[in-house]
């Protein structure tokens, strides 16, 4: 109801409309972008139980307060974005948010290797990493749906469609990850937040 301009929904024009969006590279890589931030969350929530409950022993309730706690790291970061974006540019916030999601990767890495499996060297990275996604999530969707302002329908389904598609694909891989030690978790994230950000600068930041 808020786009002005009416669009046919004849099958022919909506095939024709869903081309034009998905031939477009900035929208396609960003969207991708999008997918494979939200799959920093799919990754936890797949390979996460086994490692708290299964490896480290917690029980059910506690891992619900943990995850309840990587939740907040996601809201606090978008709605933390609502203020920053007043003062800070959508393009430095993603850049940002990126290259953060690439340095708390990597410790996570560090933490894989350098120190016995606890609650916290599973969590904190993965709270850090959330947190930064929280910056670039909003930045990146806004964008996207700019590109095609009198196809908001078409561009909001196909955005939907390829998020969840990508967050799928993360979590049928995430499931092979083994629970025994916490370097595939962590390889995992970090080639996920290397993609994310090579999709990022080769595509989706070029005007």
């Amino acid at each position: 109801e808020t786009i002005k301009e009416i669009t046919s929904l004849r099958p022919a024009m909506i095939a024709r409309n869903f081309r034009i969006i998905l031939s477009n590279p900035q929208f396609f890589s960003g969207v991708i972008c999008l997918g494979l931030g939200y799959s920093t969350i799919v990754i936890f929530n797949v390979a996460g139980p086994f490692l708290i409950q299964k490896t480290l022993g917690y029980n059910a309730i506690f891992f619900g307060k943990i995850a309840l706690l990587v939740g907040v790291a996601y809201f606090s970061a978008t709605f933390l974005n609502r203020f920053l974006v007043q003062i800070i540019s959508p393009a430095t916030l993603m850049s940002v948010g990126l290259g953060l999601m690439l340095v708390f990767s990597g410790l996570y890495l560090v933490f894989a290797y350098s120190f016995p499996l606890s609650i916290y060297t599973v969590v904190t990275p993965v709270f850090l990493i959330i947190f930064s996604t929280g910056l670039i999530f909003p930045n990146i969707m806004s964008k996207c749906l700019s590109l095609f302002p009198h196809m908001g329908g078409a561009a909001s389904a196909l955005l939907g469609v390829v998020v969840t598609l990508a967050s799928f694909s993360t979590s049928v891989l995430a499931s092979l990850l083994r629970s025994h030690s916490l370097i595939p978790t962590a390889w995992g994230y970090f080639f996920v937040v290397l993609l994310s950000g090579l999709l990022f600068v080769l595509v989706f930041d070029r005007d």
